[in-house]
Formats: structure tokens, sequence, C-alpha cells
């Protein structure tokens, strides 16, 4: 083969491997770098996810805290309702009028409920004094049976068992109600209960012209529930009148 031949067919060769080359490299898959919009939807997912959580965390929380502040509405409200049915410690007791109430002065005698005092029925002119004995046994709380026009909501009944007796039977005594005053903690008279249905007839205290004869009876008075009734004082004067200063008390 001469020279020029010789260069020809080189020529050709070299040509062919070019076209080969480009043709694989053409058929040849591209690499496809990591999608970065890929990776941010993932993360904006993940977000949106706790973003749900911490919601619903919060409003758990918050349905909680209001669950908590209904239950302590709600026993509040019942407190409220506790203390206006009369377990309020600051009630007192009121009459409508002090007419025929006594006094506790400087010269009242006050001891323990169940103590027996010996002194004087003293009738109301001064004159008559005849030496008597008298006693009262701790109050007892009572909640009156049926209606009383007395009693309202939030009052009970406050019981006492008085024993009397003169000790000259000759001598003069009168036993009413009127005779009895009751006052509260605070100085504040009570409200006598001359028919109270908390006792029964034959238990009542007997009323009228005294005799040597020992007397035994319950007397009641109108005062508000939930008290501490050791502090109140029920006072005896033989001197009926209105403003009469007390005798003897007892209290504790």
């Amino acid at each position: 083969m001469n020279r020029i031949s010789r260069s020809v067919a080189v020529a050709a060769s070299v040509a062919m491997i070019a076209v080969g080359t480009t043709a694989c490299q053409q058929e040849a898959p591209k690499a496809v770098a990591p999608s970065s919009t890929s990776g941010t939807t993932q993360g904006a997912g993940d977000s949106s996810s706790t973003s749900d959580s911490s919601s619903s965390s919060d409003s758990s929380s918050s349905s909680s805290d209001s669950s908590s502040t209904s239950s302590d509405s709600s026993s509040a409200s019942s407190d409220t309702s506790s203390a206006s049915d009369g377990g309020n410690s600051g009630a007192v007791c009121t009459v409508s009028s002090t007419n025929y109430f006594s006094k506790k002065g400087s010269s009242t005698q006050i001891k323990p409920f169940g103590t027996k005092f010996d002194t004087e029925y003293i009738s109301s002119i001064g004159s008559d004094k005849t030496p008597m004995s008298i006693s009262s046994g701790k109050p007892q709380a009572k909640a009156p049976a049926g209606d009383s026009y007395l009693y309202e909501s939030g009052q009970q009944a406050l019981v006492f068992e008085i024993t009397a007796k003169l000790k000259d039977a000759s001598g003069y005594g009168y036993m009413s109600y009127l005779n009895f005053t009751l006052m509260d903690g605070q100085q504040n008279v009570c409200q006598r209960d001359s028919s109270s249905p908390v006792i029964k007839v034959q238990d009542k205290l007997p009323e009228g012209r005294m005799s040597g004869d020992e007397i035994k009876g319950q007397i009641a008075f109108v005062v508000p529930k939930g008290q501490d009734y050791s502090k109140y004082t029920l006072m005896f004067s033989s001197n009926s009148d209105t403003g009469a200063t007390a005798q003897v008390g007892w209290s504790g």
C-alpha cells in the first residue's frame, strides 16, 4: 500500500473511533443529583407533624386546666351553698323584739353548764325573796320536725333541761320562759320558742307558781346551725322585766 492510501485508511479509522465514542456518550444515563426540593418538602412535613403534636399537647393541657378550674369553681360553689344553709361560723342570733329579756351585768354569776346555783327568787316588787336552787344542762341542738313559723333555713332549736326548786315551800316563786335569756357568742339575744316542736309536751318546763317540789323540764331557743354553742350563755332572772340584770347564768 502506498503512503497516500495508508494515510487515508488511518484517518478513516480515527474517524470511526470518534463517532463510536460519541454515540456511547449519548446513550449512557446521566447521574441525577439529590433534589434539594425533596429534602425541603420532607423537612416541612416533619415540622408540620411536630407543630400538630405541640398544638394537641397545648390543647390537652388547656382542657386539663379548664377542667381543674371548673372543679375548683364547683367546690367554691358548694362551700357557698353550705354557708348559706347556716353552717356559716359568722351567723348570729336575732330577735324581732327585746321585750322581756334580761341582760348580763357585773353581778351576774356565770358558771359551766350543769352547775347548780343557790340563789333567790325575787318577786317583781322586790319585797319577797325565797331561797331557791336552779341548774341547766348542756345545750342540745335539735332540728324542728315539720313546719314551724319560727324557724327559717339554716336555723334549729337549742334545748336546755332546767331543774329548779324553792327551798321554802311557803315562799313565792313563778316559773316562766320569760325568766330565761339566751345570748350567742357575740352577745346577741336569741329568740325563745315557748311552743317548740322539738320538745314533747310532757317534757316541757312546767310554767306557773312554784311550790316546794322540784320541777324539771326543757326550754328551747331558735339558733343558727353549725355554731359553737359552748360559747352561748343561758341566763336566769326571777325578774322578767325588760332589761333586768340576770342573777345567774351558764356557759362553756
